[in-house]
């Protein structure tokens, strides 16, 4: 069931790319933007810096199909965009609303539910500002300017709804790996959430070790670390390798 689970996850993962090529108005063969992202995210997940691994697979891919480095840069900004609205949105929601049972023991935990609703705001200002402004919106930053186009209503819905079901589907992986009694589904999901957090932060190659210690912190209060350590090691193989 993991495997099956992954293997629909990473399936998922490729939508990302194909609402980018919509964004950007270029069509090609599904299969093959399908592809290109698949190894793209494949190799990502494994090295870690995301924007730097992902891209630069793509670039290979992109380039040669007569994309400009303009709008390959937009592809990415777009897809990377919609990986985090689902972090955001269920990390956010987890931490205000459904935080693991080993927060209370880490330091600064109080400060878990202002920092969730933060969170949860961003993608909110994400939708109201696509529902309600059309055209293109200029960031200047260091002096320069970045002409931005808003996605249409339904696509940024499409956004949102892909990158939850991607989300719930790689913590779902995690949660149906751990041996004997497990926490609740939303627990586990709350968990896996914060550590993966930490672990893009920390851009070490596949969050290794990060994620994991993460995982342990967080759920041990519910669940033996034995019982974890076997589900860790069992989802890295299945999800990483």
């Amino acid at each position: 069931l993991a495997l099956a689970m992954t293997a629909v996850n990473y399936a998922v993962l490729t939508g990302y790319d194909q609402l980018a090529f919509i964004y950007l108005g270029r069509y090609f063969p599904r299969w093959k933007i399908a592809l290109a992202s698949f190894v793209g995210y494949a190799i990502s997940n494994s090295l870690g810096f995301a924007v730097l691994s992902g891209a630069t697979a793509r670039y290979r891919f992109y380039s040669r199909w007569g994309l400009s480095a303009a709008e390959i840069t937009r592809i990415v900004v777009f897809y990377s965009g919609t990986f985090w609205l689902g972090l955001l949105v269920l990390g956010g929601w987890s931490l205000a609303m459904q935080p693991p049972s080993g927060l209370g023991d880490i330091w600064g935990h109080q400060w878990a539910r202002p920092f969730g609703l933060v969170l949860l705001a961003l993608p909110v200002v994400y939708l109201v500002a696509a529902l309600v402004r059309r055209g293109s919106i200029a960031i200047r930053f260091l002096g320069r300017s970045l002409d931005v186009t808003l996605p249409s209503p339904p696509l940024v819905a499409a956004q949102f709804v892909l990158s939850l079901v991607d989300w719930a589907l790689a913590a779902g992986v995690l949660w149906i790996l751990i041996p004997g009694a497990r926490p609740s589904f939303v627990e586990t999901m709350s968990a896996f959430m914060a550590a993966q957090f930490i672990g893009l932060l920390s851009n070490v190659p596949g969050a290794l070790g990060i994620f994991e210690t993460g995982i342990v912190v967080l759920l041990k209060p519910t669940v033996p670390v034995a019982n974890l350590a076997a589900a860790l090691i069992a989802f890295r193989a299945i999800y990483y390798v």
